[in-house]
């Protein structure tokens, strides 16, 4: 954000902070399906893997949802039930 506002005014700076409150809050899931990762965020929009930060990516994010480990989403569901 400040490197924009440096870069392209002030304006721009605090529309670059807008968007980043939007897109980068808490209450966003990475996932993986068909072999390729996506984050949803809490907003609902979603992002392909190459549009995504390393830092949110395996190995570094452990909270993975995998699409593809049919247990794992057994388990994840049955934990949402739970709670219910």
């Amino acid at each position: 954000m400040y490197r924009i506002a440096k870069q392209q005014g002030l304006l721009a700076g605090i529309n670059a902070l807008k968007e980043r409150n939007e897109l980068c809050r808490p209450g966003y899931l990475v996932y993986r399906y068909e072999g390729h990762f996506y984050l949803k965020t809490a907003s609902g929009k979603v992002f392909a893997e190459s549009d995504m930060s390393d830092s949110i990516l395996p190995p570094n994010n452990s909270q993975l949802l995998d699409f593809d480990d049919q247990d794992q989403i057994i388990r994840h569901i049955d934990s949402v039930c739970n709670k219910i």
